[in-house]
């Protein structure tokens, strides 16, 4: 029986190892990015994503707050349906946990209504005098 020998490449430095002095710091500084040059692009992004501008998904980032009105929006638009936080997260393309998370603070507001525990339902949860003036 012939066995197998694996031979080290040459000329390829292996990359330093996180410890518990270094955290990685030295894998970081060898890795660094290149300064931005002169076509507008920096690394191979676009330099509105760079400053902060777009997300990964290539919608623009949302400000304080901007979530809980995109939800509210979507509770107003759709005021029957009964949403879980995936299927809205789906639906805006957003995160369901932070997308669950704007539910709950809007519960709290007042703003919506939780339907079922289990699984986490919500309904928009309209004024009293928006009620009042459908019956009427």
């Amino acid at each position: 029986m012939a066995t197998t020998a694996t031979k080290k490449k040459a000329g390829v430095p292996k990359a330093a190892a996180a410890t518990k002095r270094t955290n990685g710091d030295m894998a970081k500084a060898a890795t660094a990015a290149p300064s931005r040059n002169g076509n507008g692009k920096h690394n191979g992004r676009p330099v509105a994503e760079v400053l902060g501008t777009i997300n990964k998904t290539g919608q623009p980032k949302l400000g304080k707050g901007g979530l809980e009105s995109l939800v509210v929006e979507h509770l107003k638009a759709h005021p029957k349906a009964e949403v879980t936080p995936s299927e809205l997260g789906n639906k805006l393309n957003r995160s369901s946990g932070a997308v669950g998370n704007a539910l709950e603070r809007l519960v709290k507001a007042g703003k919506a209504s939780r339907t079922s525990d289990r699984p986490r339902r919500y309904r928009h949860k309209a004024s009293k005098a928006a009620r009042q003036a459908k019956k009427a």
